[in-house]
């Protein structure tokens, strides 16, 4: 059997700087799973913005889809398009939820201008559509009116 060429004490000190490269290489795979979880973070808070952007859009395109067949006297259609812009518009405030949600988990640390932007779309979205019903509900009167005539 051969002799080891470490000593007693070279041993303890190679064993303790082993466990210091085990530990450092655990702790650098903990921080690398952290800015991974970060940089998935930043890109799921980027989607729901997106998604958020998108699903207003729509909402609003639709609201004013809905005028434009009131406008013509084609009211059941325009009442579809209504149904569908509220749709989006569900759509869009559970993106909103979901970014109100990650902020106050602190996943949030500011408010980026494409967040600002986002909320500018829903708040208009919003607005449209409200007001869409009402023009649908006034051109519905008017082509009534028209038929009693």
């Amino acid at each position: 059997m051969g002799t080891c060429c470490f000593s007693a004490e070279a041993a303890g000190a190679l064993l303790k700087n082993l466990k210091k490269c085990v530990l450092a290489r655990f702790l650098l795979g903990k921080v690398q799973q952290e800015i991974y979880k970060m940089q998935v973070g930043k890109m799921e808070i980027e989607t729901m913005t997106m998604q958020l952007i998108v699903n207003s859009g729509d909402a609003r395109s639709r609201a004013m889809e809905a005028i434009a067949l009131a406008k013509k006297g084609e009211i059941g259609a325009a009442r579809e398009k209504l149904e569908e812009s509220r749709k989006f518009l569900t759509q869009a405030h559970q993106f909103q939820t979901d970014l109100i949600q990650e902020e106050a988990d602190g996943n949030i640390k500011s408010v980026s201008l494409l967040t600002a932007h986002s909320q500018d779309h829903l708040m208009n979205a919003i607005t449209v559509s409200d007001m869409a019903g009402e023009f649908v509900d006034l051109y519905e009167m008017i082509f009534h009116k028209k038929g009693a005539d």
